[in-house]
């Protein structure tokens, strides 16, 4: 029996860790992940336009190709070289996202035998708008002292962090946030006491009861103080989310989380909604990874 597999050809790698040693961890999870395959569940993702770089492991793949069976209108393979050595690889293939839909690639021996098989599933890019505030309570609590003069949440930064997200949202599963207007952040001010610790599940409804609530946005991102609940991270319920703002390098890991989490209860957000492995985006407790696998894709997906 062959152990030749497909794997895809590259990491992405986030380029930041959290300190294990002071979360009580030896190895807190390194923050990388596939670009949307899965090795496990031989399942890869792609967006329309979007390419992924596969290659085979575990053997020698001489006298084989790529193919994908039955034929398919979702993809297309852009081009294969088998002779192609990349890090500890051996041949890689170019797959590209034509059009939503669904295909299998394979590689074939000499002899036409299947040695291995990808699901590749194939989706539309999509974009989320989305409006950053200031959480404001009737007691003068804020989630940023000056917005005006704090460059973690200037324009610029607001973009960055977009970007940094998408670098791990938008790549795996082809959805991206654009930002409201301008791309400034809004106070939001509450008419209620929202009290030291912010409780979204309870209080969701007062922030949407805003006049400052951008009716405009999809998805609202509030900086805030102090969080109540098992994740005082972050927290989102409906198409809301809080997350401190006193969170520097793990900020765009933190609403990742969060905005994933929305994307995969079609506005019904539970806490029970989390994945089992530590290098999963969606692992239940902080620190955790940036992976999407192939359960939480087909729930963003569908």
């Amino acid at each position: 029996m062959s152990l030749l597999k497909i794997v895809n050809t590259f990491r992405y790698d986030h380029g930041i860790s959290f300190p294990g040693t002071s979360l009580g961890m030896s190895s807190p999870p390194k923050l990388v992940h596939d670009f949307g395959f899965d090795r496990k569940a031989r399942f890869q993702m792609l967006q329309v336009g979007s390419a992924a770089k596969l290659s085979s492991d575990g053997g020698d793949p001489t006298g084989m190709h790529f193919e994908l069976r039955p034929a398919t209108q979702a993809c297309k393979i852009v081009s294969q070289d088998m002779t192609l050595k990349v890090l500890d690889k051996i041949g890689m293939v170019v797959v590209e996202g034509v059009a939503p839909g669904t295909g299998h690639l394979v590689l074939v021996d000499a002899k036409g035998k299947v040695v291995d098989q990808v699901d590749i599933e194939v989706v539309a890019h999509r974009a989320v708008i989305t409006r950053f505030y200031n959480l404001i309570d009737s007691k003068g609590r804020r989630g940023i002292r000056d917005p005006g003069t704090d460059p973690t949440v200037s324009k610029i930064a607001l973009s960055n962090l977009i970007d940094e997200i998408e670098s791990i949202v938008l790549v795996q599963c082809g959805v991206a946030m654009a930002i409201s207007g301008e791309g400034y952040i809004r106070d939001l001010n509450v008419s209620a006491d929202l009290g030291n610790r912010i409780d979204l599940q309870r209080d969701v409804t007062k922030l949407v009861a805003s006049s400052d609530f951008d009716r405009a946005a999809q998805f609202h991102v509030a900086f805030g103080w102090d969080i109540d609940g098992g994740h005082p991270r972050g927290s989102t319920m409906t198409n809301v989310a809080v997350i401190r703002s006193d969170l520097k390098s793990s900020r765009s890991v933190t609403l990742a989380h969060e905005f994933v989490h929305f994307l995969s209860g079609s506005g019904i957000v539970t806490k029970d909604d989390h994945d089992s492995e530590s290098s999963d985006l969606l692992f239940k407790s902080f620190p955790h990874g940036i992976a999407l696998r192939r359960d939480r894709l087909k729930k963003i997906i569908h």
